[in-house]
């Protein structure tokens, strides 16, 4: 009667390792996604150039030219006459300057960046007025700077605040 028992015992354990291994987890494969996630692009600096229309832009990367609804016609910069160089490797220090191209002023985070582009620096600092001069984009951190305008003394909470409202920074600190 014992090795009947012990029978049983077996037979259960068998009949329940056979259960459990036919259990099976079915993974089914979601959606594939191929690069970054919507609206995100890396920063590394591998230029092409982009065409939306007739307009032709020189990006950053072709994640960048995507994002902004350009495709991406060639590897480089834009050029004049279709033609590409091979790209400039720039770093991405912020020393804002104005640089122009033909009739075209801009503001570039620094000369590197102006000159792979195919602009001319002018100036350091922001394009201040006309010849499509871009925004300045300030953080918002917290070092007061006293800054004057005319005869006029205010106190900014940096120097890029300053700057971008068109105040010369005369020294740190409040006024």
């Amino acid at each position: 009667m014992r090795w009947t028992a012990i029978a049983r015992g077996c037979a259960a354990i068998a009949a329940a390792l056979v259960f459990l291994s036919s259990c099976v987890v079915v993974e089914e494969p979601g959606p594939v996604r191929r690069g970054p996630a919507p609206g995100f692009c890396t920063r590394e600096y591998q230029p092409v150039c982009g065409q939306r229309g007739d307009t032709r832009r020189t990006f950053s990367n072709a994640c960048v030219a995507n994002q902004s609804g350009f495709r991406v016609a060639h590897r480089g910069e834009c050029r004049r006459g279709g033609g590409s160089q091979p790209p400039q490797a720039c770093t991405l220090e912020f020393r804002p300057v104005c640089a122009q191209r033909g009739n075209t002023q801009r503001t570039f985070s620094n000369s590197c960046m102006a000159d792979a582009s195919g602009f001319r620096v002018l100036h350091r600092g922001e394009c201040r007025s006309g010849g499509g001069s871009q925004p300045q984009v300030c953080t918002r951190e917290y070092r007061p700077v006293c800054a004057r305008q005319g005869g006029q003394l205010r106190t900014f909470g940096n120097s890029c605040e300053a700057d971008a409202a068109g105040w010369r920074v005369i020294r740190p600190g409040r006024c």
